[in-house]
C-alpha cells in the first residue's frame, strides 16, 4: 500500500491527537513505518468502515514493532483501538476498549499522557470494566 499523505488533511480535520505525530518525528527509530502507520489510521478513521482493516494496511513491518512490543507501534496501536472501540459492531467496542485498557498503563512523558488520555476517553476505557 502506498503511503497516505498527512498534508491532505488540515489539522482541524485530523483525527489522532497532534502530540502523537509529534512523538513520532522526534522518535530516532523507525520513524517512515511509524508516520505511515498515523497518516493511514487518520485516513482510514476518516473513511467509513475502514478503521478496522487499518492494522493489514499498516503494514507487517509496523505489525512486527507491535510484536516487539516497541513503545511508539504500542502507543499508535492503542489509538487504533480507541477508534476501534467507536465502531458500532459490539466486538469492535469491547476489543477497542480492552486493547486500550491493557496499554494505557504505560505512561512516560506528558505528551504521551496525553495520547493515552485522549485513547481511554474515545474508548470510554476508564469506566468500562
Amino acid at each position: 500500500m502506498g503511503r497516505a499523505d498527512a498534508a491532505f488533511l488540515s489539522p482541524e480535520e485530523r483525527v489522532l491527537p497532534p502530540e502523537l505525530r509529534k512523538i513520532c518525528e522526534s522518535s530516532a527509530s523507525w520513524p517512515t513505518i511509524y508516520q505511515n502507520a498515523i497518516d493511514t489510521l487518520e485516513h482510514c478513521a476518516m473513511a467509513n468502515g475502514m478503521v478496522i482493516p487499518w492494522i493489514v494496511m499498516a503494514g507487517e513491518d509496523f505489525v512486527e514493532q507491535i510484536e516487539k512490543r516497541e513503545p511508539l507501534a504500542l502507543l499508535i496501536y492503542a489509538c487504533w483501538a480507541a477508534l476501534m472501540a467507536r465502531q458500532e459492531m459490539w466486538w469492535t467496542r469491547i476489543t477497542g476498549q480492552k486493547i486500550v485498557r491493557a496499554l494505557g498503563q504505560s505512561e512516560q512523558d506528558e505528551e504521551w499522557n496525553r495520547v493515552l488520555r485522549w485513547a481511554k476517553e474515545i474508548a470510554h476505557a476508564e469506566t468500562c470494566s
